[in-house]
């Protein structure tokens, strides 16, 4: 008769289950805070960018007496083209940055040959040359419209539907609700922060629970 030696197969114990899945649990908490500090992040940057963008628009009209795009004195008093070959046009001194005439444009190359903002150039008004790219995707623009019916000189932050043209939505609402929240007012309908977009806001409530973009963001430029 022969021996047979039986083993027997040792499983975990529910203790160890319940460590292994407390780590796991540890794990995912850590990736999650992780990505929520890094998306943290990338939206106080694009704050930042957007207020040196203000910044640099004051300090040009305290030193020109003019809004940049709007100067009409712009020519004689910076030359007829920026470093990197953009032409310089003047404004119409009307106070308002149009898209008439290209303001909207010049209010670009005007801060660039003012040497108050650099990384943008070009002989375009395109992406990454004269339209500056934001720090959460999209581009910014600067232009005199009607945000929720309020008209102001705006940095407009959205998706580039066109040479110049940023109206196309490009943040979540949660996402655009935090910056309003942190910098501004938290309403979405006035104050110096704005968006609009249909599912972006519903008469000045950001709608919190809606994660696509939705938002075309808005930050009075101060002129």
């Amino acid at each position: 008769m022969s021996n047979v030696t039986h083993r027997r197969e040792r499983g975990f114990t529910l203790v160890e289950l319940s460590i292994v899945l407390v780590i796991i649990g540890l794990l995912i908490g850590a990736v999650l805070k992780g990505q929520e500090l890094i998306d943290s992040a990338r939206l106080k940057s694009q704050m930042t960018q957007l207020q040196s963008y203000k910044t640099a628009a004051a300090i040009f009209r305290d030193r020109y007496n003019a809004a940049p795009g709007d100067f009409n004195g712009a020519v004689t008093r910076l030359g007829a083209a920026t470093s990197g070959g953009f032409a310089i046009t003047n404004g119409d001194a009307d106070g308002l940055i149009e898209t008439a005439g290209s303001e909207d444009e010049q209010f670009w190359a005007h801060l660039l040959a003012g040497d108050l903002i650099s990384g943008i150039g070009g002989d375009q008004f395109v992406l990454g040359e004269m339209l500056p790219a934001g720090k959460v995707g999209g581009a910014v623009n600067a232009v005199s419209v009607a945000a929720n019916g309020n008209t102001r000189n705006w940095l407009r932050l959205g998706t580039p539907t066109g040479a110049g043209d940023t109206t196309g939505s490009l943040m979540a609402p949660p996402d655009a609700g935090e910056l309003d929240a942190q910098f501004d007012d938290g309403v979405a309908n006035s104050g110096d922060i704005q968006s609009t977009g249909n599912n972006c806001q519903t008469a000045g409530a950001y709608a919190f629970t809606t994660t696509t973009n939705q938002c075309v963001f808005f930050l009075y430029s101060g002129l």
